[in-house]
């Protein structure tokens, strides 16, 4: 009986499951060499064969969409101000004082609901509570207590964010691109599950001017993953859903816009990895491939610098 190929007498000599697994890491290894050239930081020009493929990736959407764009949705938190993590460390807070289990994970992932959804999620998990017998049924009395308990774990959280909050300002990328957006009269919502008031107090009053339309989470009745602010945004901007670009960065939000149906969602990675993103049409990591994107669909040069 014939022995094994001569090129493979090292792989025995250490067994053949052992040569395995050697080989299943070397491929991970180069796997994952691979993937971290494409997202690294831009350096000795890998920023523009990066932006090449990020492009690629989406671009019959964006094609489908050249031209006839008409308005443009962002979101607030992690797209024009980065609050998120203060949100979730304002929340963790909370919830280690109330003794509710929660992962700063989770909470990325609950990004965009309304405050007021995020407290009853958690107030579900308190281990054992005199109140929570009170509101496990259906009636009026026991809806109102958990509704009274969940403002109360709302303003304590909104109390810390606040604190934290103190001096967040939007990046000048941000305020460059919307005053370009502004000037070449491409209708603008801001939609966010933030309250009005709480929007108002972190964001500059010049900021907000530039926006036609703003959809905070307590002028709607259902919060994104729910089409309706989306739809909501679409409808005062007297645009149809079909001709307008949604900037998100948490998967509810694409959900309500991916429910809405609207016509091109571009996904910015500030706050989950990609893998949580997948239902955009287009993933971006940064501002400059924000600007790529938004150049492709405009096919404005002045959007990429």
């Amino acid at each position: 009986m014939a022995g094994p190929p001569a090129a493979a007498t090292v792989c025995c000599a250490m067994g053949w499951a052992d040569w395995r697994r050697r080989a299943a890491w070397l491929v991970a290894r180069v796997l994952v060499v691979e993937y971290a050239t494409l997202l690294a930081p831009c350096a000795a020009g890998h920023c523009a064969q990066r932006d090449r493929m990020l492009m690629m990736l989406g671009a019959q959407r964006l094609t489908t969409m050249a031209d006839r764009v008409a308005g443009v949705c962002f979101d607030l938190d992690g797209v024009l101000i980065r609050t998120m993590p203060l949100h979730a460390t304002a929340w963790l807070d909370v919830a280690s004082r109330w003794n509710l289990p929660v992962s700063r994970r989770e909470i990325y992932r609950w990004e965009g609901e309304p405050g007021t959804v995020t407290a009853r999620r958690l107030l579900g998990r308190l281990p054992v509570y005199p109140a929570r017998a009170r509101w496990r049924g259906t009636g009026k009395q026991g809806r109102l207590i958990l509704a009274n308990t969940a403002t109360t774990l709302l303003r304590e959280k909104e109390a810390c964010f606040t604190t934290l909050a103190r001096g967040i300002r939007v990046h000048a990328p941000w305020v460059a691109l919307l005053k370009t957006l502004h000037q070449r009269r491409i209708a603008l919502a801001l939609v966010t599950g933030t309250s009005r008031a709480e929007v108002q107090r972190i964001v500059p009053r010049a900021i907000l001017d530039r926006f036609d339309v703003i959809v905070t989470g307590d002028s709607v009745r259902h919060g994104k993953p729910h089409p309706e602010p989306y739809r909501t945004a679409c409808r005062r901007l007297r645009i149809p859903p079909s001709r307008a670009v949604v900037i998100e960065n948490a998967p509810y939000g694409i959900q309500s816009a991916r429910r809405a149906r609207i016509g091109c969602i571009v996904a910015l990675t500030s706050s989950l990895p990609a893998a949580y993103l997948q239902g955009a049409d287009v993933i971006v990591h940064s501002g400059r491939q924000l600007r790529v994107a938004l150049k492709q669909l405009f096919a404005d040069p002045g959007f990429s610098r």
